[in-house]
């Protein structure tokens, strides 16, 4: 008989992954846990996946299928999923991802000598077609190595989430983000395991990230608005706050470089954008990692930007950081 409350939900969007999905739901099935519940959530494919989620509906009992009449996103399916879970504990996996063999027994492991975690973090593979690395979580980081990042390399405890009313952001981009970083800045109970749990399939993300456009730079925008609204900056200093909207200068940064590198006309606009936002904190943002000794912009560039072309676009971001770096010579004047 079907557990009324498991102790895992996996939420699983699916949206026209025919060629990845039975890897992904078979990676769970296949671990012979006794004590979860499958959440699929197809958000109006047109390919084959609705079938083949229909065909494990029909299969196993502790497979729930839903499915959107149109085509709703990312957010929306993962909120639906969430409304509509049993378990204690929540994982958000991609479609097109999976996981490893005895992933339950090891979460277990933690979650039985801490039953009053919030949130435990575990490292993840990405996965290339011709190797793969581990990808850990820097110690020296601190708490603010929790921020942000993906939601599937973690379980979250369903109450600790639905006390927050803690719900991603619709049609937005860079949505988990949002998510994480409110979880993480409302507890300090949570763990992390040095296992890797989840693979990340790289190479169809790669080819996402490839298509980046100006609303994924925006919407990046939009989403640190968004949390930074959730503090009261004016009142709340907090250790907390602090690390968070250090993280959120980061991001800021780190996507004004993408800006710069595949939209140089929108650059100095977009610009302006994060200098406002910067100046909505609270705190002083020039004297973070993204500034050296001299106060000049220093922009690092991030792995996934060394690919085809890359000269000419360091060319064009020296030239669009030159003016980026008059415009903050002149506000601070």
């Amino acid at each position: 008989m079907l557990n009324l409350r498991a102790k895992y939900s996996v939420i699983i969007p699916v949206y026209n992954v025919e060629q990845y999905i039975n890897k992904c739901i078979d990676s769970i099935i296949k671990q012979n846990y006794p004590d979860l519940e499958i959440v699929l959530v197809d958000d109006h494919s047109t390919d084959g996946s609705e079938k083949i989620c229909e065909e494990y509906f029909n299969k196993y009992e502790f497979v729930k299928l839903y499915r959107n009449k149109v085509n709703k996103g990312l957010s929306f399916s993962r909120n639906f999923g969430m409304q509509n879970a049993s378990g204690k504990y929540i994982w958000f996996i991609d479609s097109d991802d999976y996981i490893e063999f005895n992933s339950f027994n090891i979460l277990d492991y933690t979650l039985n000598k801490r039953e009053n975690l919030d949130i435990l973090y575990f490292d993840f593979k990405e996965i290339y077609k011709d190797h793969e690395n581990v990808i850990t979580i820097l110690e020296s980081e601190g708490k603010s190595r929790f921020y942000g990042g993906n939601v599937s390399r973690c379980i979250y405890k369903m109450d600790f989430i639905r006390k927050l009313n803690l719900l991603f952001p619709v049609n937005l981009y860079s949505e988990d983000l949002f998510f994480n970083t409110i979880a993480v800045s409302q507890t300090n109970s949570f763990e992390y395991i040095k296992i890797p749990l989840y693979n990340y399939r790289r190479t169809v993300k790669s080819s996402l990230m490839n298509k980046r456009s100006m609303k994924l730079i925006n919407d990046v925008l939009t989403i640190t608005q968004m949390i930074i609204n959730q503090f009261e900056l004016k009142s709340d200093k907090t250790e907390i706050v602090t690390l968070v909207l250090n993280h959120c200068v980061g991001r800021l940064f780190d996507f004004l470089l993408f800006c710069i590198i595949d939209y140089p006309e929108n650059a100095l606009e977009y610009h302006y954008k994060v200098i406002k936002v910067l100046n909505e904190t609270g705190i002083d943002w020039k004297k973070s990692d993204y500034f050296n000794a001299n106060g000049n912009l220093v922009l690092k560039v991030p792995r996934c930007l060394m690919r085809k072309n890359f000269g000419i676009k360091i060319l064009k971001m020296n030239c669009m950081r030159k003016l980026i770096k008059k415009r903050i010579d002149r506000n601070r004047a």
